[in-house]
C-alpha cells in the first residue's frame, strides 16, 4: 500500500517522458510479471493505492510524473519482493525495489519521493511497534541505516506518538464509537482496557532500551 503524498511542491517529469511513456512502462513492468492493473486512479482522487497478493493485481495512480511513476513501481514491488511480515518491512522492500528499478532501468531519481518514502516507512514502523508488538531491537538495521535514524530515536518518536496511533487504530477497528473517541481526545480520559493493553505493548517494546 502507498499513500498519496500531500505536498504542494511541483513534481518533475523525466527527460523526454510523457504521461503515455510512463504508463506504457508500467504496463510492460506489470505484464512481464503477470500482474494485472485493476484501475488507474486520477492522482489525488483516492488516499491510498494497493497491491493484492492473492490476485496479483494492483490499483495505482495515473503516472503523470516521476513521483506517481514511482508509486506504480512501489505497488509492483510489493508483489515482486513478496514480503508479508511487518508492514514497515513490506513498505521498505517495496520502496527499495521501486527506487532502484527507476534509477537503474530508467535513470529516474526523485529525491522528494525518497524523502516521502523514508517518512512513510517510519510511520509504518511506529504502527508495528504500537499495535503489532514489534520490539525496537527487532527492527532491521538496514532499514534504520537507510532512514538515518537510531533505535533510541525510534523509541522517542514512538513514545511521543503512541496515544494518537492507538486511538487511530481503535477507530479503524471500531473498538470505540466516534463520540467516545471525541470524549477521550477532549477530556484526556484514561483509555479503555483494550486500548490500554495496546499501550502496554509500547512499554514492552521500549523497556529494553531504557537506560541503555
Amino acid at each position: 500500500m502507498k499513500k498519496e503524498c500531500t505536498t504542494t511542491l511541483p513534481r518533475k517529469k523525466g527527460a523526454h517522458m510523457t504521461k503515455n511513456s510512463y504508463k506504457g512502462i508500467i504496463q510492460k513492468e506489470a505484464k512481464r510479471r503477470k500482474i494485472k492493473v485493476l484501475r488507474w486512479h486520477k492522482p489525488g482522487s483516492v488516499p491510498t493505492y494497493e497491491a493484492y497478493f492473492e490476485s496479483r493485481s494492483i490499483r495505482v495512480p495515473d503516472p503523470i510524473d516521476d513521483h506517481h511513476f514511482l508509486i506504480c513501481l512501489h505497488e509492483i514491488g510489493h508483489l515482486v519482493t513478496g514480503e508479508r511480515n511487518y508492514s514497515y518491512l513490506m513498505e521498505y522492500n517495496a520502496e527499495q525495489w521501486a527506487i532502484n528499478r527507476a534509477k537503474e532501468r530508467y535513470n529516474i531519481v526523485d529525491e522528494l519521493y525518497i524523502v516521502d518514502a523514508k517518512e512513510y516507512v517510519i510511520r509504518c514502523m511506529i504502527a508495528d511497534i504500537v499495535v503489532r508488538g514489534l520490539k525496537i531491537n527487532q527492527i532491521k538495521q538496514k532499514v534504520l541505516d537507510w532512514i538515518g535514524i537510531s533505535k533510541k530515536e525510534v523509541q522517542e518518536v514512538v513514545l511521543a506518538n503512541a496515544a494518537s496511533i492507538v486511538l487511530d487504530w481503535a477507530r479503524k477497528k471500531n473498538i470505540l464509537q466516534e463520540e467516545e473517541l471525541a470524549d477521550l481526545i477532549i477530556t484526556d480520559m484514561p483509555l479503555g482496557d483494550t486500548i490500554t493493553k495496546e499501550l502496554y505493548k509500547v512499554e514492552e517494546a521500549t523497556i529494553e532500551l531504557q537506560g541503555s
